[in-house]
């Protein structure tokens, strides 16, 4: 079984700033939420994948990234991410 790590909004944004400053590619993020009773339900249709944009070399997504998680919170500010990036762990 794997895990994963869930981030608050600030904390994605605080980790793909880490990888900015590290020169680490992110490929997307998947959203969650994760209700008191400790299920987790994913919402695909926040979630992005950006792995297109990183093989045609057109973009390091950063800031498209902090700005959709932006906006995602906005929907709903309970949800939580799990940033996916290119070899590197925080």
């Amino acid at each position: 079984m794997s895990n994963i790590i869930l981030l608050s909004k600030d904390e994605a944004i605080e980790y793909i700033e880490k990888c900015r400053e590290n020169n680490v590619d992110i490929l997307g993020f998947d959203v969650f939420l994760v209700y008191e009773d400790e299920r987790i339900h994913p919402f695909l249709e926040y979630s992005k994948d950006y792995s297109d944009s990183y093989h045609n070399n057109s973009s390091r997504n950063w800031d498209i990234a902090i700005n959709d998680i932006n906006e995602a919170n906005i929907i709903n500010n309970r949800f939580v991410y799990e940033v996916v990036e290119k070899g590197f762990a925080y």
